[in-house]
């Protein structure tokens, strides 16, 4: 899936401003809003929070309540559950959560719906989401029966879905109002939306998946993000939609990781890993060297040190590689494995069925130690053993 096929949009034109300027403008919008009307407000769900909280306070003459979406609208249809809404909690001012659910629920829909690559990334789409369709079709019925003043407080990413999806129902907004995020709330997310799992990637469920980029995508705007974190925030956007299946993304995320100057060990690491990816052997090499310089006990590194070294044929080497990520961490079962496989590639079937034999006793499900125990034995001539090397049931 796409991820953010709106990655060129520019919002370098929405104006400069500091948070308590940016406050009182919106205040002064909601307070001289009328009947109906609508306002965007860019932030973060807690900072939301927060400014519902400020609002309701300073605007004592208005009626405020919450509509919080949980979960994608049917059909779209948010005027249906507004009025239900209203029905119960009558309001001059709703502050709504939640709209992003739709759009997220729109990407996959549209994907399963058998739109193609260019189809998802085009600026004139087969259509729009079905929840910016029934506000833009039913903008006078709102203005008739619910004369309201929806605040929608969502994520940049809306921000950019509505401009260029919907420039229509965007244009009958009253403002736009954004709110920064401060480096206190910045550092929680930056953990949040890390991956931690990269196996684990593919159990998510593709709308959270995406969620989680869209996050990243959103952190990356924010100016005060060092290198280092932005370096992880590309590197964790690449990991997300290679999970997804959108290769052209995956790679220029990685790419543009590449561009980024980072000296912390584990993220030296992972720059080895996008070289490596890249089939750049050798730069991953350098990488892994410069993060094991700073942290000698970095197994990770010395491990995939070992793998470039072995696809660049320096195989006696890239053993020693393996040995010291061991030495680290002897229950390292992919390092014990892999060092097996090189083992196999230089005929020393012995001690390659040693290597993966250690591997199996820590992972017995590990497929690929099984292999390399069976593939020493049939270098052995032991083509019975080898047989054998088939999962336990």
């Amino acid at each position: 899936m796409v991820l953010d096929p709106l990655e060129h949009l520019d919002l370098s034109d929405l104006p400069d401003y500091d948070a308590d300027q940016e406050y009182q403008a919106l205040l002064r919008a909601v307070r001289r809003q009328q009947g109906f009307g609508i306002i965007f407000v860019r932030c973060s769900p807690d900072r939301g929070d927060r400014l519902i909280k400020d609002l309701t306070r300073d605007l004592p003459r208005k009626r405020c309540d919450v509509l919080t979406l949980t979960e994608p609208l049917p059909e779209g249809d948010f005027f249906s559950r507004a009025e239900s809404f209203l029905a119960e909690h009558p309001a001059d001012v709703v502050f709504v959560q939640g709209l992003e659910h739709s759009l997220l629920d729109y990407e996959e829909t549209k994907r399963q719906s058998g739109w193609t690559a260019a189809e998802s990334r085009g600026y004139s789409w087969k259509g729009v989401p079905p929840i910016l369709r029934n506000l833009n079709q039913q903008r006078d019925k709102f203005r008739n029966q619910l004369p309201v003043c929806f605040v929608f407080l969502v994520p940049l990413f809306l921000v950019r879905y509505l401009t260029r999806r919907a420039p229509d129902f965007f244009d009958w907004r009253s403002g736009v109002f954004e709110f920064r995020e401060e480096l206190a709330s910045i550092e929680p997310k930056l953990e949040e939306c890390q991956v931690a799992d990269i196996d684990g990637l593919s159990d998510i469920p593709e709308q959270e998946r995406v969620k989680r980029a869209l996050e990243i995508r959103d952190l990356l705007e924010n100016s005060l993000i060092n290198s280092e974190q932005k370096f992880r925030l590309f590197y964790d956007l690449g990991l997300i939609q290679k999970a997804n299946g959108d290769k052209d993304s995956h790679q220029k995320s990685w790419l543009k990781a590449c561009e980024i100057e980072v000296n912390e060990s584990k993220n030296l690491r992972f720059k080895g890993n996008i070289f490596s990816f890249f089939k750049n052997y050798q730069d991953a090499v350098d990488s892994y060297d410069k993060a094991i310089k700073i942290n000698p006990k970095n197994d990770e590194a010395w491990f995939e040190r070992g793998y470039s070294l072995s696809e660049l044929g320096q195989r006696e080497i890239a053993i020693l590689s393996y040995d010291r990520a061991l030495e680290v961490n002897n229950l390292f079962y992919r390092a014990w494995s892999t060092r097996g496989a090189t083992l196999n590639n230089l005929g020393r079937y012995e001690e390659a069925i040693a290597s993966a034999q250690k591997a199996i006793e820590i992972a017995p499900d590990h497929a690929h130690s099984w292999y390399v125990k069976g593939f020493g034995q049939k270098g052995l001539g032991q083509y019975e053993e080898a047989k054998e090397r088939a999962l336990p049931a």
